[in-house]
């Protein structure tokens, strides 16, 4: 007896079923839009009204950076400007570290005006960044209806970028009501810090016993040690405890072979028991915030780690500006 063939799926089914399966992903809101398979390949498919008639202002975001704390700021102040008008903001970003894995990681936004508000997206598969080739680098799109009529990434000039696309914003808003009053757009100021680069993994000299992955250094040796050229005011550094770390892990600070100056303590170093300056890395915090410098500091940085032979630390990146 011959198999009997399934009944298509129809649009509507398709758009709930993908709702089922992606809620979990979606923060502050149900799911507004997803990835459907085509002949042609991934299309965005809307699912929520506010995709299918109105516009998405996606932004694509590396959570942890300095980028990402400016730009919710300035994602903010749109929100503010632009309200009741057909828009909304959706961020997006892959959870490619252990913190980015946890919601409590997120609450170092709490106080973020309008953060709660935002919807936010974990592209678990990295699907949405494939999709929009953007090489994995923060990006912002929009798309209007769910189809995509701008893309850029951020680059050295995130402002400019933000520029574009509100301008692109403008046009659409004005498609859909001629006579909307809007402000002319200008380059918007921020007073969060704006990155300057990243210091690779590759170019760490190591010390003592490591562990290299595609993007980290993982070690257990509590005399291990690492070390880096630094030019720059401020550093951050995104790591985790290892998941079988029994407490936190600690490490202190030397610039040029010498203690780091107290003059130079970023918000999460402080002077350990010893009198060194120290950083303690916890399960969940994943960004530290290891240098605030008055004025640029040029030379080698040097962290010695103190006890993670119990309590093993996974680095996965330095960010500095």
């Amino acid at each position: 007896m011959a198999k009997r063939k399934e009944k298509p799926l129809t649009l509507e089914e398709i758009k709930a079923k993908m709702i089922q399966q992606s809620e979990e992903s979606w923060t502050h809101s149900t799911p507004l839009i997803g990835l459907a398979a085509s002949n042609d390949g991934p299309v965005w498919l809307p699912l929520d009204p506010s995709a299918a008639e109105g516009t998405l202002l996606l932004v694509m975001l590396e959570f942890g950076d300095y980028l990402s704390d400016a730009i919710l700021g300035l994602i903010s102040d749109m929100m503010d400007e632009y309200s009741k008008l057909p828009w909304r903001p959706v961020i997006a970003y892959q959870p490619t570290t252990l913190f980015l894995k946890q919601q409590k990681f997120f609450d170092r936004y709490r106080n973020q005006s309008n953060f709660h508000l935002i919807p936010v997206f974990s592209d678990q598969a990295g699907d949405w960044f494939d999709t929009l080739k953007t090489n994995g680098a923060p990006t912002l799109a929009i798309l209007h209806q769910g189809i995509v009529v701008f893309k850029e990434p951020f680059g050295q000039d995130p402002i400019r970028t933000l520029l574009q696309a509100e301008e692109q914003l403008h046009q659409i808003l004005r498609v859909e009501d001629p006579g909307l009053p809007l402000f002319r757009v200008t380059p918007r100021a921020t007073k969060k810090t704006l990155e300057k680069g990243s210091i690779p993994i590759d170019s760490f000299t190591l010390g003592g016993n490591w562990i290299r992955g595609a993007n980290t250094v993982m070690t257990e040796d509590s005399s291990a040690t690492l070390s880096f050229q630094f030019e720059g005011e401020h550093l951050r550094l995104l790591a985790n405890l290892h998941p079988q770390a029994r407490d936190p892990s600690r490490f202190s600070i030397y610039f040029n072979d010498e203690p780091l100056a107290s003059a130079h303590f970023g918000p999460n170093t402080y002077q350990g028991d010893r009198g060194n300056p120290t950083v303690e890395l916890n399960r969940t915090q994943g960004v530290y915030e290891i240098i605030d410098a008055e004025t640029p500091l040029r030379g080698k940085i040097t962290f010695k780690f103190l006890n993670a032979v119990e309590n093993p630390v996974i680095l996965y990146s330095l960010r500095f500006a």
